[in-house]
Parts: structure tokens; sequence; C-alpha cells
């Protein structure tokens, strides 16, 4: 998490400026920015000059983890979630893709020529389901259709197209006998999180050493054993519904399979609060595709974005299926044993906190894309439940710092009467003693309605009210002293993002005059790819100066 925490102080390029625009309509304040972005793309085209720092591996290692960067991450809408742009972002990554590879497409097929025909048509076919969301514009311009106007039975097609494209291009670089290297993902994003833009001075990272006394509650504490027993309340409805979808599954009936997919997760988004307490058991339950290296095809991921996947996106409930929903039985029955641990250590008030105001600021800054949900298109249950389980977890303290317990209790139900609903619950009865068939039908049968039909101002709400109760969360924790001064979620260094940031944007000098794009560097002759490599990075280098002088 201390790299989320990173970033939120160091976000320059694109997406501040795509923030500042779409979602606060500041024109103002985005041009620093924007002229920021031009000189760094002036940056990026010298680098490009020096192909021979560009090696075959590092450009297959860089066009596969882009490939499957947008089909296991980049398809949430987490690209572009203010602009509405993904088909944009889609279409110009396989555009950089195609044209990166194409110097290698001779070779291969000398290599192998039927691992060329599927590559290429993997990367046709890729191309096939963008275009519908393409007009061609005047002086052969483009236009993109807005994301949320993709049906999200297409967005899956577009997904697993750029899986495909994955593996053949990794198919591709075996039979060339290229060694792929192994390193940070795509896009600088480990190189984002220590990198100061320009202007900008980051402090060293220091050892600390608190000054601030926490107060500690463990298991026994009344504050927490009342936060647990509304958990432990829930826990019976969410197994019951996991139950019951695994047997729509067990008899093939998709329709079942998928309408139960929905009764599964409300209960488990409102525990999850305090998954720093059971992080293995939270891993197989909820991780998503992102966090696994192959993505949504990689074995190890299972859970309910696995069934999701399955059993929403592609209608399977096949054997695999199966399995995948038994092993969510198994691990909730984990939790159950879990969430009855008597361990002192277990359940503290500082990993509570810490897990609450983790999701508190989850929800706005990175849950408002859509990635939560991407296939079922739920993301509004996500949300609702999340901030009530925080609520549950929070309110057992509220005689210890009333004022600012208040406070939380308006900040979460003005940020749930942003979501477009219906439900009989009520977001701030979170008592374990009022838990009963009827409480769970509230949760698991309300009307969430599809997150992709939400407006820019209804998700605009989110952030600012959603921001607005990890603030609140964070004058609840600092007054009640649960937190040292040397957590990452000590209220004066955590509430700085983005309505307090306290540091000024760049101010680079002035562009110079656009100059024109030197021409292509003469292919090195040498044996074991150099040729290609060379017009690889030429290709490259066109692409960059043609962004650049468009920006000018």
């Amino acid at each position: 998490m201390g790299s989320e925490l990173a970033r939120m102080h160091r976000l320059p390029g694109s997406h501040r400026i795509e923030t500042l625009l779409y979602r606060d309509n500041n024109i103002t304040a985005a041009v620093p920015w924007a002229e920021q972005l031009v000189a760094d793309y002036k940056a990026l085209v010298g680098k490009l000059k020096s192909p021979s720092e560009y090696s075959a591996p590092q450009i297959f290692a860089g066009i596969i983890e882009v490939a499957r960067e947008v089909a296991k991450k980049k398809i949430s809408s987490e690209e572009e979630t203010w602009s509405d742009q993904s088909v944009l972002i889609f279409y110009n990554n396989l555009q950089g893709i195609s044209e990166m590879f194409k110097p290698w497409s001779a070779d291969l097929a000398q290599a192998n020529a039927t691992l060329a025909n599927q590559t290429d048509a993997a990367i046709q076919q890729a191309r096939a389901t963008l275009l519908p969301y393409l007009r061609p514009g005047a002086n052969g311009s483009l236009t993109y259709a807005p994301y949320s106007a993709v049906p999200v039975a297409v967005r899956r097609k577009i997904q697993t197209s750029f899986y495909d494209v994955a593996e053949s291009l990794e198919q591709a670089a075996k039979a060339l006998n290229i060694t792929l290297p192994t390193g940070p993902a795509a896009e600088g994003e480990a190189e984002a999180i220590t990198a100061a833009p320009q202007g900008l001075t980051l402090p060293p990272e220091e050892v600390c050493t608190p000054t601030v006394n926490a107060t500690l509650y463990t298991t026994e504490a009344p504050e927490i054993q009342a936060g647990l027993q509304y958990f432990r309340s829930l826990l019976p409805y969410q197994i019951a519904a996991s139950q019951a979808m695994t047997k729509a599954i067990s008899s093939g009936d998709v329709a079942a399979a998928k309408a139960l997919y929905a009764a599964t997760r409300p209960i488990y988004e409102q525990i999850e609060v305090l998954a720093p307490s059971f992080p293995y058991i939270d891993a197989a339950l909820d991780a998503r595709e992102y966090a696994f290296p192959e993505g949504e095809r990689s074995k190890t991921f299972m859970g309910f974005h696995r069934l999701e996947r399955m059993v929403i996106g592609d209608g399977d409930v096949g054997p695999a299926a199966l399995e995948y929903a038994k092993a969510v039985e198994e691990y909730l029955r984990l939790l159950d044993a879990a969430l009855g641990d008597t361990t002192p250590e277990r359940f503290t008030s500082a990993t509570a906190f810490e897990g609450m105001l983790n999701l508190a600021n989850e929800v706005p800054a990175k849950k408002i894309s859509s990635e939560e949900e991407t296939t079922s298109d739920l993301s509004q249950m996500i949300f609702y439940n999340n901030w009530k389980g925080i609520l549950s977890q929070a309110q057992p303290f509220c005689p210890r710092a009333q004022a600012q317990c208040e406070a939380l209790q308006e900040a979460v139900k003005a940020a749930a009467e942003c979501l477009d609903i219906d439900t009989k619950d009520t977001i701030g009865n979170v008592n374990a003693s009022d838990v009963n068939a009827a409480f769970a039908s509230n949760l698991l049968s309300a009307d969430y309605k599809r997150y992709s039909n939400t407006t820019v101002a209804q998700r605009r709400c989110i952030v600012q009210r959603g921001y607005a109760v990890r603030d609140k969360l964070a004058a609840f924790a600092s007054a009640l002293g649960v937190l040292d001064d040397c957590s990452p979620y000590y209220e004066p260094v955590f509430v700085t993002y983005p309505f307090r940031l306290q540091v000024a944007p760049p101010t680079p000098t002035k562009p110079a005059t656009a100059q024109a794009a030197a021409p292509a560097p003469a292919p090195v002759t040498s044996s074991g790819g150099c040729q290609s490599m060379a017009a690889a990075a030429s290709v490259g280098l066109a692409m960059a100066v043609g962004v650049v002088l468009g920006l000018l």
C-alpha cells in the first residue's frame, strides 16, 4: 500500500491532465502539466534516437506486456476513467504493438509460417473487435466511441483477443530465439513510484521512529469484538449464497449461475475491510487478474473474480468452474475460522483502521474505474458495501470520539447517495443484533444497477464524497489515537490528495519550436535480428515524434 500512497503524491502526465480536465473541468490547472508532458515526450524522442539501447528481448517484452495489460487491467476502463476514451487507448496500443512487431514478421514467417499466420490473425482479430467503435474523420484522423458505449459482452471479446495477441507474441519470441527478460511492469509503473516529475523534489525515504504513541485495542477488546460479531453474523449468508451458486454450476444452469453471482459479492465486500488480518484468504477469494503475471490465464488466479470471468463473461459452468466454486466455499470456511480466532494480536485497532483507510481510499482512487467488477458491471455494489463494512468496524469506537464518529457517519450516508441503487437496506445499520434473513436479503437482492450507465457527474460525486469518507475516517482514527505517526495512514501524512495537495505543479521551460523528425537510423547489419531491431526502434521514434508534433 505504501506504493499507492507514494503514487498519490506523484501523479504527473496524461492522467493528471485527464483528471483536471474531465473530472474537475479545470483547464487552467492542467496547462503546466500539459507543458510538462510535451517536454517529457520530447525527451522520449531523444531516447528513441538511440536504437542500440533497445534489444530484441526488451522490445518483445514491452509489446507482450502492453497486450497483456490491456486484457488484464486496462479493460476495466482504469486507463481513461474520466475521459471515457479507453477505446482510443486500446486501438493505439494495438497499433504500437503491430508496428513494433512488423520488422520481425518476415523472420518469423521463415522460422515458422504457421505461427506467423497465427500471430497476424490474433492482431487482426483484436483490431476487428475495436473497428466498429472507430469513425474515420478528415485527413485520415479517427474518432473513437466512448468506452461506456461498448457493451460488456464486446469488452469480453476485446479482452480475449488481447490475451491471444500476448500469447502469440510470446510464442513468436521463442521461435525467433529471443529470450524474454523479467522486470518491471509495462509503462514504467515501477519507476513512477520513485521518479519525481521535473520541478518536484521528493524527500528521501527515512527510517521512521514514532514520536506519537498509539492506543492499541486487541482482539478481546469490546470494540473489536463488536465489529467481528457483525461479520460473523453475516458470514453464514455469504456461505449460503456461494453454495447456491455452486449448485447452479454443478447442474449446468448458466442462467441461474449468472443470476446468483451477484448475491455472492456484497457480504465479502464488507468483510474485506479486515483483509490485512487474513491476507492469504483475501487473495484466494478476491484477487483480480492484474495481480498475476499472465492475468486471467494464470493458473493461480481463482476466487470470485475467476468465477465472474468464467460464468458472467463466458457462460462457462463446466468442470473447471465447478472446481473454482468449490474452492471459494473452502476459503469461506477458512474465513469463518479466522473470524473466530481469539489470538490477541490477530485483530487489532491498528490493522482494522489501516484496513478501513486503505479501502476508503481505494474506492475513489482506484475502484472508481470499474476495475473491481469489470465483467459483471456491479461496481456500485462494491462501493456501497465497502462503505458499509468500514462503518461496521468504526462505529463500535463511537463513544470514544463521538463528534468525529458522527462526521464519518454523515460522510458515508452522503457518499451512498451518489449511487444509483435500489435497496431496502440502511447503510448505517451495522449492528450484529440486527442481522437476520431479511437483513441479508436486503443486501443480496438489492438492485445495484449497471455501473457502465453512471454519468461522469455521478462518478465525480462518488470520488468527491468517497474522499470525504476517507478524510473523516482519518480524523476519527486520529481522535482515537489508534495510529502512530509512522503509519502511512496517520492523518497529517495520509490526507493530502487530491483536494489538499501541498505540492505545486511543475513549471518547465517553454517548449522550443518543433524540429522536423530526424531521419531513421540506418539498419545495423550484424546477425541476431539487429536489422529488425533497428527497424522497430525507428518505428518507435517516428510514432513518438508524431505525438509530440501533434501536441505543439
